[in-house]
């Protein structure tokens, strides 16, 4: 079940990655940033860092942040991925928001150099 459960989490970061060679070579030089409300326990941060594992897994350095510290940042950090307390527009390759909290941020970063995709996870099993 864990297998066919990171499977689906890297089908789901595939979505959002660019598929030609120097695309991919434009967001290996620069972080994907992935933006959480909290780092605590729970549903929506969770998910975030099943897709950083994945991610990881596929080559890529993400970077992390959140609008609230937790106990959760830890485990970012052990999966591999910059916790970042400031964003830097430069260096963001996408971002992916994992609630509507964060949607205000990822909008205003929308408005710098670099590629927009919008996606949505539908619940179907």
């Amino acid at each position: 079940m864990l297998a066919k459960h990171l499977a689906k989490t890297q089908a789901v970061c595939r979505r959002f990655l660019l598929d030609s060679p120097s695309e991919a070579a434009y967001h290996r030089m620069k972080q994907p940033l992935l933006l959480s409300h909290q780092f605590t326990y729970s549903g929506a941060p969770l998910a975030l860092l099943a897709m950083a594992r994945a991610m990881r897994r596929m080559g890529y350095q993400p970077a992390v942040a959140s609008l609230q510290d937790g106990t959760l940042k830890t485990d970012f950090i052990a999966a591999g991925c910059e916790v970042w307390t400031r964003i830097d527009p430069r260096r963001v390759a996408f971002v992916v928001a994992n609630t509507i909290l964060t949607l205000d941020i990822a909008l205003g970063l929308r408005r710098t150099a670099f590629p927009w995709r919008s996606g949505y996870m539908s619940p179907r099993r």
